[in-house]
C-alpha cells in the first residue's frame, strides 16, 4: 500500500537533507530514499477456526498528535479499531510498526493530502482485509526464537562542539523557552544537554549493547529491534532473511536513537545531528542489518 506513508527527508539543491522542508518546498530536489510499504497481516486461529489474534506490520512514523501536544494512538490505534470491526471485536489485534527512522504519514509534496489517523487506519484496513483472502494456515507451525547482543561504537564527537555546548549550558543552566507560557524547551538548549550527556557517556562506555531478537512462527520471522533505524536497513533485512514473511519491530528493547544510513550522516538533518538521540557510527545501519541476517 503506497497511499499512506513517504520518506521525510528531502535533498536539496545545496546538496544538505532536510526533514519535510515545508518553507522550503523551491529548494527540494528528490527524496532522499524510499518507504517501505508491505503491509503485513498474520492470523491466529482456535482449533474451531475462530481467528483469535492478528499480527499487523506496516512501516511509518505515528506522529499525527505532533505538534498539537495531545496523547493519541494515532494510525497503529485506528487500524486496530477498524481490524476489530472486520472480527466483530473477537480477535485481538497488534500493529508491529517497521523501521520508519525516515519515514512519515504527511505528504508535503501533495497539497490535497489528508494526513488524518482514522483515514490512514481505513486504507490499512482495506490492504490487510485483500491480504486475509489469500491467507493459508498451518496446523503446526515450528515456534523458535533467537538473541545476539553486539557492540556498536558511539559516534566521534566534534571538540568545538562539545565546547560550544559546555559554554552555552554555563549560560543557560535552566531550560530556555521559546514561549511564554513556558510549554515549549528551546531545542538549542535541548542539544547542548544532549551534547554533554554523550560526553559523558562517551566516558562511561565508548561502545552501545545493542540487542536483535528474532522469533519463528511457521513461515514468519518477527524481527525486533532498538531505536529507529532508517528503513533501507529493514528492506535489507527482508531481502536476505531466509523466511518467506518477515515483520520487524522497531523501537524494542531499548531506546538508542535514529540509527541512520551513512550517506543521510554525510547530508545531515534533523535525524543525524549528534545528540543523544543520534550518536551512532555511520556504519551502525549496516552492522545491525548483517547481524539481524545470522540471527534469522
Amino acid at each position: 500500500d503506497g497511499r499512506v506513508a513517504y520518506n521525510r527527508r528531502f535533498v536539496m539543491r545545496d546538496g544538505t537533507a532536510e526533514m519535510n522542508p515545508g518553507s522550503r518546498l523551491a529548494e527540494v530536489l528528490y527524496r532522499e530514499g524510499p518507504i517501505d510499504p508491505e503491509v503485513g497481516v498474520a492470523c491466529f486461529q482456535t482449533d474451531a477456526l475462530r481467528t483469535v489474534a492478528v499480527l499487523l506490520h506496516h512501516t511509518c512514523h505515528p506522529v499525527h498528535g505532533y505538534p498539537k501536544r495531545y496523547v493519541s494512538a494515532g494510525w497503529p490505534g485506528a487500524w486496530c479499531d477498524e481490524v476489530k470491526r472486520l472480527f466483530s471485536g473477537q480477535a485481538v489485534p497488534l500493529v508491529l510498526n517497521g523501521c520508519c527512522g525516515n519515514v512519515h504519514h504527511a505528504d508535503i509534496l501533495n497539497r490535497d493530502h489528508v494526513d488524518d489517523p482514522r483515514r490512514m487506519g481505513r486504507l490499512l484496513a482495506e490492504t490487510a482485509a485483500r491480504a486475509m483472502e489469500g491467507l493459508r494456515f498451518a496446523d503446526a507451525p515450528v515456534l523458535d526464537c533467537r538473541s545476539r547482543r553486539f557492540g556498536i561504537p558511539l559516534r566521534p564527537l566534534d571538540p568545538e562542539k562539545v565546547k560550544a555546548a559546555q559554554e552555552y549550558m554555563k549560560a543557560h543552566q535552566e531550560p530556555t523557552w521559546k514561549d511564554e507560557a513556558h510549554t515549549l524547551v528551546d531545542r538549542e538548549w535541548c542539544y547542548a544537554l544532549g551534547m554533554l550527556d554523550l560526553v559523558d557517556l562517551r566516558r562511561r562506555s565508548p561502545e552501545y549493547e545493542y540487542e536483535v531478537q528474532a522469533f519463528r512462527v511457521g513461515d514468519l520471522a518477527v524481527v525486533a529491534l532498538i531505536g529507529e533505524p532508517f528503513v533501507e536497513g529493514q528492506l535489507r533485512i527482508k531481502l536476505e532473511s531466509p523466511a518467506p514473511f518477515t515483520f520487524v519491530a522497531h523501537m524494542s528493547n531499548g531506546y538508542v536513537g535514529y540509527v541512520p544510513t551513512p550517506e543521510a550522516l554525510k547530508r545531515g538533518g534533523y535525524e543525524t545531528r549528534t545528540a543523544h538521540w543520534s550518536k551512532l557510527v555511520p556504519e551502525a545501519l549496516d552492522r545491525i542489518a548483517a547481524e539481524t541476517g545470522k540471527v534469522l
